[in-house]
Formats: C-alpha cells, sequence, structure tokens
C-alpha cells in the first residue's frame, strides 16, 4: 500500500502462513486417524476443518498477488498480451511440476531401500531419471522465467541428449516400468489446479477490468456450479446426491458416487484418478474421484477471483488504508455469512469445493488478509512476522521441495532392530518418528511434534536462500 515499497510485507507473510500450515498438516509423523487431531485433516465429506481452509487460501492469494503486479505491468503500453503469454508460460510450468511431484523419484520402492532401487535399475537407468529430473526443471524454467533463458535452453538440450543416449542402454523391463509410470501419472492436483485457476482468472482479470464484473463472473461460476451440481442429473444415476461420499458409494451395490465431479473424472482421468470405487468382485474401476479434478476447478477459479477484487481495493497510498481495510473487513465477513447462508442449499464441501465452501473460505481469507496488513503494514510488526516472510517469498519452492523430501524419506532406509530382535530395514521417515518422537509422548502429540520440525527445517531453508536473495518464482 506504500507507493515506495516494491511489495506488500503482509502479503508474503500471509502467503507463508499459508505454507508453513500445509507443510504442517502434509507432514504428520503418523497418518494413521487415531495419531491425528480433527482440526489437522480435512473432513472426511461435507463439512470443514481448518485445514479445508489452506487450499483456497492460497489460491485467494494467488488473485490479490495478480492484482497487484497487473496494476504495476498494465501501467506499460502493450503489456496486456504480453501478460498473458507469461501466465500461460507460467501455468504450462506448475502442471508440467505437478506431474513430475506425482511419481518422483521415478523408481520402484522396495524394501532395500533407494539405493538398492537405484542399483537395480542399472547406470543407465539412473542416467535416464537424472535426466529426467533435469529435463523437467529445465522445461518449468523456460517457461515461467523472463531471464537467463539461454543457460535453460542449454540444460534443456543436454536432458535430451542424455535420455536419448541412455534409452538403448537401460534395461526392458526398466523401461516397461518406467513407461506404465509415466502413463499412470496422476494429473490433476494442487500444483495443476493452481495452473488452470490462475491462467483461466488472469485472463478474465484482463478482459474484464472493471470490478463490477468481476463480481458478476464470480456469481455465474458459483451459482451456475451449484445448480449443475444439485439439480442436473447424473447419467445411470440420475438427480445428483452430494451427502454420498466414496465410502458410503464402495458400500452401495451398485457402487455408484452420483455427482458430476465423479462422473467427469473417471472419464477424463481413469485410473489417473486420486481416488476409484472399484467392483467389489472383478476389481474394475466403475467411479474415478480427485479433489483437484477438472469439474471443481470452476469454483475454484471462482476463489481466485474473489483474491483479485480483494488486491484490488488494497491498491493505492496509505492515506486510506485503514478505511480499505475495514471495508474488507466488513466484505470478509459478508462473505462468511453468506457461505454459511448457502450452506443451507448446497453443503460445504471442499472435496467437491461447493459454491457456499468457495464463498466461506473466501470470505475467510479477505479477514485474514486484513488483519495482516493491519498487523504489518499499519503497525508495523515486521520483526514477528519475518518467518513468515521467509516462506511467502519462495512459497512454490518449498511446497515442491517439502514434498519431493518426504516421498525421499519413504524411499531411503537405514538400519533398525524389529521387536523380535531382528536387524531390518526401517523407512527414514518411519525412523526418525520413532526414535525422536514416539519415544517420549502419545501418538497424537508426537505425530503433531514431528510435523512442527518439518515447519522449522524447511523455515531454516526459506530463512538462508532470503538472506541470499534467491527467490523462485512461479
Amino acid at each position: 500500500m506504500n507507493p515506495a515499497s516494491p511489495r506488500l510485507q503482509s502479503l508474503d507473510a500471509f502467503r507463508g502462513l499459508t505454507i508453513a500450515a500445509m507443510l504442517l498438516v502434509n507432514n504428520p509423523g503418523l497418518w494413521a486417524e487415531s495419531a491425528g487431531y480433527a482440526q489437522l485433516r480435512h473432513a472426511a465429506w461435507n463439512g470443514w476443518t481448518l485445514t479445508d481452509a489452506i487450499f483456497p487460501f492460497f489460491l485467494f492469494i494467488v488473485g490479490v498477488s495478480m492484482a497487484l503486479s497487473f496494476e504495476r505491468r498494465l501501467a506499460q503500453p502493450g503489456e496486456r498480451s504480453a501478460l498473458l503469454r507469461h501466465v500461460a508460460g507460467r501455468a504450462a510450468a506448475l502442471v508440467v511440476l505437478g506431474l513430475f511431484q506425482s511419481r518422483f523419484p521415478f523408481l520402484q520402492r522396495s524394501p532395500q531401500g533407494f539405493w538398492a532401487e537405484l542399483a537395480a535399475v542399472g547406470p543407465a537407468g539412473v542416467a535416464l531419471r537424472g535426466a529426467i529430473v533435469a529435463l523437467v526443471l529445465a522445461a518449468a524454467a523456460l517457461l515461467s522465467a523472463q531471464t537467463h533463458r539461454r543457460r535453460w535452453a542449454r540444460l534443456l538440450a543436454m536432458a535430451v541428449f542424455v535420455a536419448a543416449a541412455s534409452l538403448p542402454w537401460a534395461r526392458a523391463g526398466d523401461l516397461q516400468w518406467l513407461g506404465r509410470q509415466l502413463a499412470e501419472s496422476r494429473v490433476p492436483g494442487v500444483l495443476f489446479r493452481i495452473g488452470i485457476c490462475s491462467l483461466v482468472a488472469a485472463a478474465i482479470g484482463l478482459t474484464s477490468p472493471q470490478s463490477r464484473r468481476l463480481v458478476t463472473w464470480i456469481a455465474v461460476l458459483l451459482g451456475g456450479y451449484a445448480v449443475w451440481m444439485l439439480y442436473v442429473p447424473v447419467p445411470g444415476f440420475g438427480r445428483p446426491d452430494l451427502s454420498i461420499d466414496l465410502a458410503a458409494a464402495s458400500r452401495a451395490a451398485p457402487p455408484v458416487l452420483p455427482n458430476w465431479c465423479a462422473w467427469v473424472d473417471a472419464r477424463a482421468f481413469g485410473t489417473r484418478c486420486y481416488q476409484t470405487v472399484r467392483d467389489p468382485h472383478t476389481g474394475a474401476m466403475l467411479w474415478g474421484f480427485d479433489p483437484e479434478g477438472l469439474v471443481s476447478t470452476i469454483p475454484a477459479i471462482a476463489t481466485v477471483l474473489m483474491g483479485v477484487l480483494c488486491g484490488r481495493a488494497l491498491i493505492g497510498g496509505l492515506t486510506q488504508v485503514r478505511r480499505r481495510l475495514r471495508g474488507l473487513l466488513a466484505a470478509g465477513a459478508a462473505l462468511c455469512v453468506v457461505g454459511w447462508l448457502v450452506g443451507l442449499w448446497i453443503p460445504i464441501n471442499k472435496q467437491l469445493w461447493t459454491s457456499s465452501y468457495a464463498l466461506l473460505m473466501g470470505g475467510f481469507a479477505c479477514c485474514c488478509l486484513a488483519a495482516c496488513a493491519y498487523a504489518i503494514e499499519v503497525r508495523a510488526w515486521r520483526g514477528p512476522a519475518l518467518p513468515w516472510v521467509w516462506y511467502g517469498r519462495n512459497a512454490i519452492l518449498v511446497f515442491l521441495g517439502s514434498s519431493l523430501a518426504a516421498t525421499l524419506s519413504l524411499h531411503l532406509r537405514v538400519p533398525a532392530r524389529a521387536a523380535d530382535g531382528a536387524m531390518t530395514l526401517m523407512p527414514l521417515k518411519s525412523w526418525l518418528y520413532e526414535r525422536l518422537f514416539a519415544s517420549w509422548a502419545p501418538p497424537r502429540p508426537a505425530s503433531l511434534a514431528f510435523a512442527l520440525c518439518v515447519v522449522l527445517v524447511w523455515a531454516a531453508v526459506a530463512a538462508a536462500l532470503h538472506r541470499r536473495r534467491i527467490f523462485v518464482k512461479l
């Protein structure tokens, strides 16, 4: 809000808080339901928990950031089409990284651990996988970066050369397994949804500069989605029933998940869906469902547009900041009330991203951003906010890095003594959890303490990057 400042530190802090919360709920010591607190888990179906607020908060922040950055760049002539191309490149980079994340490290998990897995694929297989990592990183950088493009192009060419040279020497079974892994990669995901939502919201925002038009877009997206999800018959079932979740659908005879999200996901992605309903006799997939699927991306776009509206409200000098923040707080409270009322018509459901859920979470996000802006921009409480700013300046890097590290911790294995006294190999994550946390605390606090340590470790990484002025923008 200060014209002399190139960034809103409160927005970085809000983004950092959101990413830290995402790491907290994504990295428990144990995933067992008995080892977790209810508010640190997603709601099973209808209803919501604090965990369900994290992803919509991040999409809301994407919209706020978009509004602020577009305002600066649109002041220059001929920037509108360049902006859209840039957002399209970033969206493609996020989709590529999401596919990479879903199959990393391209190895079949073995009881013998990561190094045995590498030895099993042979030197050519190791070179092939290294080339895939370099190729994905170079492609994502070329799609999103505006500087050092020649450097990334050289890395991309080198990765393609190494991959091509490795193929003739790779083992036949390894090649078949790798091809199957690539073919079965889960397309939807967190990064996929961020990329698609930011691209569509950018196109809408650039073609609808008036805030009134954005409100119309939000109303059309959420209203049309609610009517479709509640009243348009699902082929083979009839009128949708949003009270039936995956567990109930699996118990039904015949198994059926009667909502449009599942119907479209099953036909668009098949076995690539995050969850499936299978025939109890043959094992064949009957229905597929993905919480980041295609249909539920429609209301998620409205969440980004709410952030764009909020970002536009923050543009201006400090002379009117208190009035602007009071307006944001009032708008957020109104959205929460409207979301709760709409929830009496269509249930609040994160996995379906229902219209009531989008409105309620958009209202909460608006209130939280107003509170952060008041604390940091008005009251100048910048010192306590600094750790969250570290997270916020490298949000996607921390999220992706923590996800890949968590996957590696399941592949890496260390010697451990089993209950019968025999030596065995245990996943690194399980070994750390049992030795450092479960040995002195009950399952719930031990699992939470493990997750908090993950947050602290990545806070240190983010702080080191911040000190060296290394910021990865996606």
